[in-house]
């Protein structure tokens, strides 16, 4: 739920700076740049999610867009093991945000952009109820 907050505020913050534009998301940019930002955490401030081709066939034959693996990588560019996280479930978490932020009308989507509403405007931190 931790990741959830931190891409609300990421996500936030790069539409406020794109206004009056809307803006088109790369999960790997944005998440890359919450890195760098130190978002999810002081020690990570130098790790960059990469990808390469990956090796498993794809699974269907409508299947047309290439296939990636992604993986965490430090400042001099090596692997990290024992990352927190896995790349692609943390990916997945910050669409199922923009998805959020969508349905609960905190952002309007047309075709691949993003514009900030008003409700997002005016929330700048989300806090779910227990």
């Amino acid at each position: 739920m931790t990741t959830f907050f931190v891409f609300y505020r990421v996500i936030r913050q790069s539409l406020i700076a794109a206004l009056p534009q809307s803006i088109e998301f790369n999960a790997v940019e944005t998440l890359n740049g919450a890195f760098v930002e130190g978002y999810l955490g002081e020690e990570t401030r130098e790790w960059q999610i990469d990808r390469v081709d990956s090796k498993a066939e794809p699974s269907s034959i409508f299947v047309t867009v290439p296939n990636y693996d992604y993986f965490f990588v430090n400042g001099q560019g090596d692997t990290i093991e024992d990352a927190p996280w896995e790349a692609r479930e943390l990916m997945s978490d910050f669409d199922a945000t923009v998805h959020w932020m969508v349905v609960n009308s905190y952002l309007f989507v047309e075709g691949k952009t993003y514009l900030l509403l008003e409700k997002c405007l005016k929330t700048p931190e989300i806090v779910i109820p227990e």
